[in-house]
C-alpha cells in the first residue's frame, strides 16, 4: 500500500500472514501481528505516534523519510523476533521503542543520517532477549545511537556492537555480555548507572563513562566479571575508559620492573583505565575474588600502575572483603594511567604462585599424587604430608620446586604405603625465604583393603616348636587370617593378637610349606613361610 497526499494507514489489530510494504505520509500501528517481512516508512511532516503492542516475526524495516516525528512503541512494549532495521533519511526524528520496555530478539540496524534515540520517554527501554547471537550495527554514515535504558537478557549467547551506542539513563547487565572495539564504544553518559552484572554478563571490552560520578565499569572477561572503579572527577565534562584483560599483566608491561616497595603483581590479570577528556585525578579501585588466584593477607595488597617503565606502588588506600573477594582502592587520587593490577608488598598473597589442581587416586594398592602449577615464583621446593585422622599430619616425602616459572607444569608422587582406610595428603608449599603455604588436603579411602606389603612374617624359615610372628599394620576383628597347607586344606591353629601384632602357635605343624592367608571385605593374600 503507498496512498499518497495527505493519506494515513492506522494498521490496527490487523494480523498479517504475508509480506507487507507500507509507505504512507502518515502511518500509525497498534496490536498488530506482522507475521512475514514488514517494510513500514512514513513520509509526511506530521508527527506520528504509534501507540506500540505490534509483533514481528519476520525481518522488519521501519523508516522515517519525513520532517516530522515518528514514534514507535508509544505506551506499549513492541515485540521484534528477528532483524530489525532502523532507517532516518530526513530531519524528522525517528524514537523507536519510545515509551515502554521493547523486546528485540535478532539484530538493530540502523541507516540514518542523524541520530536514532532508543527509549526517549521515562518508561522506553531496550532489551536484548534473542537465544543466538545479536549484534547492533551500522549501516550507513558514522553516528553514535543512543539508549535511554539498555537490558540484555540473552542467556545463551552475546552482543556485539559493530557501531558506537551511547546509553542515558541505566545499562541493565541480566544475561549476555556486550563485547565491543575501541572503535565500536560503549559510552555511559553523565549520571548514567549500572545494574545487575555478573560473571555471565558484563562488558568484555572497552567501555567509556562521561561526566562527574563516581562510577564502577562492568567490565570483564574470559568468562570473568572484574570491575575496576574511579571516584568521582571533577566535572561533567570528564572521560574516562576503561577495559579488563584475564591475562598476564606482563603483557602490558615487564613485571620484573618493580617500585622498591613491591614484592611481586598479579600473574593472571590487569585492567586499563585511561583518561581520554580534560585532565581529571581520582581514586582507582581495583577488585579480586576467586579468579584472580590467591589473595590471603588485605594489608600487603597493593594497587599497581604501569608507568611506562616500571610497577608504581598506588599504595592501599583500604580494602573490603576477604581473601574470597573483595576490593582495594588506591592510596591517594592518582593523575596518570593505565595499566593497572594487584600487587603485593611481601609475598604473603600468592598472587604469582598458582596451583590448579592437588589430586589423587588409587593405583593398584598404592596413592597416586599428582599436582599441576600454572605459575610459580620463588618456589624452592614441595612437601607432602600425609595423616589418618585428617588432622595429625606427619612428613612424607619433599619434591623439589620450578623455582621460577610461567609455564604449566606437573608433578606426581606415589605412595607406596597408604594406611588401611582413610588417607589425608596434604600438600605444602616453601618458598625460598621460608614462606610456606598449604593447600586443602583431599582425601584416597582404600576400604579396610589388605595391602600385601604391609605385612611381615618371621622368623621365616621356622621350626614347629617355636611361634610364627606376623606384624601387619592395620589389622583388625573384622580381618580373618587362615593357615592352609601347600593343597589347600586349612589347618587349625591358635593364634591371638598382641600390640598389633598375629602371634601364631606352630606346634601342630609337620614339616613343609604353608600359607598365611589374609581376608577382609572380599580380598585375599598369601604369604608363604616354611616349617623345618
Amino acid at each position: 500500500l503507498h496512498p499518497t497526499g495527505t493519506s494515513i494507514i492506522y494498521n490496527y489489530d490487523s494480523d498479517w500472514g504475508g509480506d507487507v510494504n507500507f509507505v504512507a505520509p502518515r502511518m500509525f500501528t497498534r496490536g498488530t501481528l506482522y507475521r512475514r517481512t514488514a517494510y513500514i516508512e512514513k513520509t509526511d511532516a506530521g508527527n506520528d505516534a504509534s501507540a506500540g503492542g505490534n509483533t514481528f516475526e519476520a525481518d522488519a524495516t521501519v523508516k522515517n523519510s519525513g520532517t516530522g516525528y515518528f514514534l514507535m512503541g508509544n505506551g506499549n512494549a513492541d515485540d521484534y523476533n528477528t532483524d530489525v532495521t532502523f532507517i532516518k533519511t530526513n530531519s524528522g526524528y525517528l524514537y523507536p521503542a519510545y515509551n515502554a520496555a521493547s523486546t528485540y530478539a535478532g539484530n538493530i540496524n540502523f541507516n540514518s543520517n542523524g541520530q536514532i534515540y532508543l527509549g526517549a520517554a521515562g518508561n522506553g527501554r531496550v532489551i536484548l532477549d534473542g537465544t543466538t547471537a545479536q549484534s547492533i550495527n551500522n549501516l550507513g554514515s558514522a553516528q553514535t545511537f543512543v539508549f535511554r535504558d539498555l537490558q540484555t537478557n540473552n542467556p545463551n549467547d552475546e552482543i556485539t556492537l559493530n557501531t558506537p551506542i551511547e546509553v542515558s539513563v541505566e545499562l541493565d547487565l541480566d544475561a549476555g555480555n556486550i563485547i565491543t572495539t575501541s572503535t565500536n564504544l560503549l559510552y555511559m553518559r553523565d549520571n548514567s548507572t549500572v545494574s545487575s552484572v555478573s560473571d555471565d554478563a558484563y562488558v568484555d571490552g572497552p567501555i567509556e563513562k562521561i561526566g562527574n560520578d563516581a562510577f564502577t565499569f562492568p567490565v570483564g572477561n574470559s568468562g570473568f566479571y572484574a570491575p575496576i572503579s574511579m571516584s568521582a572527577p571533577n566535572g561533567t565534562n570528564r572521560r574516562f575508559r576503561a577495559q579488563y584483560f584475564y591475562q598476564d599483566p606482563d603483557n602490558a608491561g615487564d613485571r620484573t620492573s618493580l617500585a622498591p616497595t613491591l614484592n611481586h603483581i598479579s600473574y593472571v590479570e590487569y585492567w586499563t583505565l585511561d583518561r581520554t577528556g580534560p585532565n581529571s585525578s581520582v581514586e582507582v579501585t581495583l577488585s579480586w575474588d576467586n579468579r584472580s588466584e590467591g589473595v590471603d593477607n588485605l594489608t600487603t595488597l597493593r594497587v599497581a600502575h604501569w608507568n611506562g617503565t616500571t610497577w608504581i606502588d598506588e599504595g592501599n588506600g583500604g580494602t573490603t572483603g576477604d581473601a574470597t573477594a573483595g576490593t582495594i582502592v588506591s592510596s591517594g587520587a592518582i593523575s596518570s594511567f593505565s595499566p593497572f593490577t594487584l600487587a603485593s608488598t611481601r609475598v604473603e598473597n600468592p598472587l604469582p604462585v598458582t596451583l590448579l589442581s592437588f589430586t589423587g587416586e588409587k593405583l593398584n594398592k598404592s596413592s597416586l599424587l599428582k599436582w599441576e602449577t600454572k605459575v610459580e615464583i620463588n618456589n624452592d621446593y614441595y612437601q607432602l604430608e600425609k595423616s589418618k585422622d585428617g588432622i595429625n599430619y606427619s612428613f612424607l616425602s619433599e619434591i623439589d620446586g620450578a623455582g621460577n616459572s610461567n609455564t604449566e607444569l606437573e608433578y606426581s608422587y606415589i605412595d607406596e604405603n597408604p594406611f588401611i582406610g582413610n588417607n589425608y595428603y596434604r600438600l605444602k608449599q616453601v618458598d625460598f625465604d621460608g614462606t610456606v603455604a598449604y593447600y586443602k588436603p583431599i582425601v584416597i579411602n582404600f576400604n579396610d583393603y589388605i595391602l600385601d606389603n604391609s605385612i611381615n612374617l618371621y622368623p621365616n624359615p621356622i621350626l614347629n616348636n617355636q611361634q610364627l610372628t606376623i606384624s601387619y599394620k592395620g589389622f583388625n576383628q573384622t580381618s580373618k587370617i587362615t593357615i592352609v597347607d601347600i593343597k589347600g586344606s586349612v589347618i587349625n591353629v591358635n593364634y591371638n593378637i598382641t600390640d598389633g601384632k598375629i602371634i601364631v602357635s606352630t606346634i601342630n605343624l609337620d614339616k613343609g610349606i604353608y600359607f598365611a592367608v589374609f581376608s577382609a571385605n572380599g580380598e585375599q593374600i598369601k604369604k608363604m613361610f616354611v616349617v623345618e
